[in-house]
């Protein structure tokens, strides 16, 4: 231990072991057991009998000390960094001064000291005297030298070649001429841009050489960051011993180029740099303008996605430093990898904690910005943009194409994401296209995609030709892929369009409904469901149907129906709520057929034949789902993901509308009680298709009636409620209102 201080130039004398000064100094010098046998081979005989007590000892340090070094030195007492849970606390471990074992974990070299008396000084815990490890003894670095190899070779103390050594010893010779050298390296001029994992560590490379990004010294510089950098920077440099670590250091936070938060327009996150041998750039999709994106497949994807999406691209340049220019953070979710086709991921549990951190800095302290997430570490990340102000777009992983795994292709992210900063006005500075250096034509870019394929031999799957085929018959225009592109809102489908789309890119929001849906948290509301729908399978009803029941504007709705969610049989669902299509055969759906039922006992003729209501929806009657979508054979199964969407709906009915009659029936529809405003009358009772035993009964509560009977006193008139050619109404007085 003596050995290791001097080498981190603290002044000591090797016939000195007295270390009862730092006890003055606050240092607890303690043994994860406090006894042992006496007897050589009688170490660690009383480990075990310690080891409860020991972890009281050490827990009441971390939960009533204030910011503390540890350092934790052999096996044993690295057992103990999981009770050290206070982020104020600094932990450095390493191997015991005393094993010396081939393969064991090594001790020296490791700035114990001086890494404690740092974590001291950002705390301002220097001020009680603790200002340096010093022995009593202070002799020269050359006199410390002397005294090393004679007391080494006095006590038969082997030099190994790593764990002193000569070329340690050299290194020791080759510095003593002045102390005062190297207690000022700090302020050495460093190269940034030079800087590598052999010769220096990630935490050194920030704040001892000053490397941090410009613009982000405040976020570096928080004691929580600086702690997440220190645990990464000790796990990276026992990984820099056996891996090769991608990118090399002074590429690691290229990344943060983009300037301050406050800079930053777009955030494309993946998941880590590419693990191949000097293909990490530390932008995330982006190569160096020299290398060819054919040979990394997520670079290429991506740039086949951009050329679909209309941009001019060439797929034989994957440097995309222009966008980082103009506000788009490249990010991984993993700032490193270790070197080597199999080690994809191997330091993203490493970087969680810290991307957390930086994730909700950019999500707090940035303008509106979009966010592209791809892969599924990249999508965890949705739930901390809380900004409703922030647009979010998911995918698959661009080099990720598994059976199964959610797809990349077709789903527009840098389209949306201008689209999103265009309504913000961010588009003033100059992003007004992600566009790559070299223009190519569509046509062109076709040719070069499928030779630039082939010269790779990068397979084609069946969704791609299609891809590509598609691409081709598009190919002759670009603006027909700009985001004016019309398509028919009567014919869309989840197949091919997402949600989202449909109402705002396409604008295909319902009439009357331009202003609601046009509100910033509908839009974010709207985006979430749309996400939620992207991975679902068979969904009812169609993409065109699921706002039919719309068509009453808030301000003409006379009566509310509300119910559970569409029918979940296939082709059944209208999205008008218990109605079906001209035609189709009522007593095979349970909850329209029970509608009529009612309808008919309370006086109303009524065909059991026929289940279309849309002659109420014309008169005023809003026939509304708590949900409007539902997986295929799965009642109930898309509510959660309406449900804030609905509350909002609810809203702007009761808020606009006129005093309205509102029919609730279900547990989930009558829930909704709570948001109706009192100038409203409502009525509620059970499910229409529910009928088990002990369920609110749905019969027998004159619904309509009653419903008409408040918009006639209100001075609405009332809804002729009957169905079917010979319509004859005689309301009946069975039951009072």
């Amino acid at each position: 231990m003596l050995v290791e201080l001097g080498w981190e130039e603290y002044r000591v004398g090797l016939s000195n072991g007295d270390l009862k000064s730092w006890v003055d100094q606050d240092v607890f010098l303690l043994n994860s057991a406090l006894t042992v046998r006496q007897g050589s081979n009688n170490a660690g005989s009383h480990q075990s009998l310690w080891r409860d007590f020991m972890a009281y000892v050490v827990q009441e340090i971390n939960t009533r000390g204030g910011p503390t070094a540890w350092l934790l030195r052999g096996s044993e007492a690295r057992g103990a960094r999981n009770l050290i849970t206070n982020r104020h606390h600094y932990v450095k471990t390493e191997g015991h001064p005393a094993q010396r074992a081939p393969g064991s974990d090594p001790f020296f070299g490791r700035n114990y000291f001086r890494c404690a008396n740092q974590h001291l000084r950002e705390y301002r815990r220097t001020e009680k005297g603790f200002n340096t490890f010093s022995l009593p003894m202070a002799v020269t670095p050359v006199i410390f030298l002397i005294s090393l190899l004679t007391c080494a070779m006095a006590a038969e103390y082997e030099l190994s070649t790593d764990v002193l050594g000569m070329q340690h010893t050299a290194n020791v010779n080759a510095n003593t001429s002045s102390l005062e050298a190297r207690s000022a390296s700090s302020s050495r001029r460093f190269d940034c841009r030079q800087a590598s994992f052999s010769r220096t560590s990630l935490y050194d490379y920030l704040y001892r050489h000053d490397c941090i990004p410009s613009g982000w010294g405040e976020f570096f510089s928080s004691r929580t960051i600086k702690g997440e950098v220190r645990e990464i920077s000790g796990h990276l440099e026992r990984d820099a011993r056996r891996y090769t670590i991608e990118p090399s250091l002074s590429d690691v936070f290229n990344a943060f180029k983009v300037g301050s938060v406050r800079h930053v327009k777009v955030v494309i996150l993946g998941q880590d740099p590419t693990p191949q041998a000097n293909q990490a750039t530390g932008y995330a999709f982006s190569l160096w303008s020299d290398q060819e994106p054919a040979e990394v497949p997520a670079v290429f994807n991506m740039l086949v996605e951009l050329g679909w999406e209309g941009y001019r691209v060439g797929l034989s340049n994957g440097d995309l430093r222009p966008w980082v220019r103009q506000g788009v953070f490249l990010l991984n979710s993993a700032l490193t990898v270790r070197q080597g086709s199999n080690n994809a991921g191997s330091h993203q549990s490493l970087w969680r904690d810290f991307m957390q951190y930086l994730l909700q800095e950019i999500n707090n302290n940035a303008g509106p910005t979009a966010w592209l997430l791809w892969g599924s570490e990249a999508r965890g990340a949705r739930n901390l943009i809380t900004n409703r102000d922030h647009y979010v777009k998911t995918g698959g992983h661009p080099a990720q194409r598994a059976p199964g795994s959610d797809p990349f292709f077709g789903r527009n992210y840098f389209r949306c994401a201008n689209e999103h900063l265009s309504e913000y006005g961010r588009t003033e500075k100059g992003f007004n296209t992600f566009s790559l250096p070299m223009a190519v034509t569509p046509v062109i870019f076709l040719i070069t995609l499928l030779t630039s394929a082939m010269a790779a031999e990068y397979e084609l799957s069946t969704d791609e030709k299609q891809h590509t085929a598609n691409a081709y018959a598009n190919a002759s225009s670009l603006e027909v892929r700009s985001s004016s592109r019309r398509i028919d809102c009567r014919q869309a489908s989840f197949r091919r369009h997402t949600l989202y789309d449909y109402l705002y890119t396409y604008n295909c929001v319902p009439s009357g409904w331009s202003q609601f849906f046009g509100s910033r948290t509908v839009r974010g509301q709207i985006q979430r469901i749309s996400e939620s729908l992207e991975s679902e399978r068979a969904i009812e009803p169609s993409l065109a149907s699921v706002f039919n029941a719309f068509s009453v504007s808030a301000q003409n709705v006379k009566v509310v129906i509300l119910g559970q969610d569409p029918t979940p049989q296939a082709n059944r669902a209208t999205g008008f709520a218990f109605s079906l299509r001209p035609g189709e055969e009522p007593s095979g759906v349970p909850a329209v057929f029970n509608v009529l039922v009612e309808l008919g006992w309370e006086g109303y003729r009524v065909d059991l034949s026929n289940g279309d209501l849309t002659p109420w929806v014309r008169q005023g009657v809003f026939l509304l789902n708590a949900a409007l979508t539902v997986r295929q054979g799965s009642a109930g199964s898309h509510q959660r993901i309406w449900r804030t969407f609905m509350e909002h709906v609810l809203q702007e009915i009761s808020s606009n509308a006129r005093p309205t009659a509102w029919i609730l029936w279900g547990r989930e529809a009558q829930g909704a009680r709570r948001l109706i405003a009192r100038n409203h009358y409502v009525k509620t009772g059970g499910h229409p298709a529910q009928r088990t035993p002990g369920s609110d009964p749905f019969f027998g509560r004159n619904y309509f009636r009653c419903a008409n009977q408040f918009l006639r006193s209100n001075g609405r008139g009332e809804v002729d409620w009957r169905l079917g050619e010979n319509r004859h109404s005689q309301a009946s007085t069975r039951a009072s209102c």
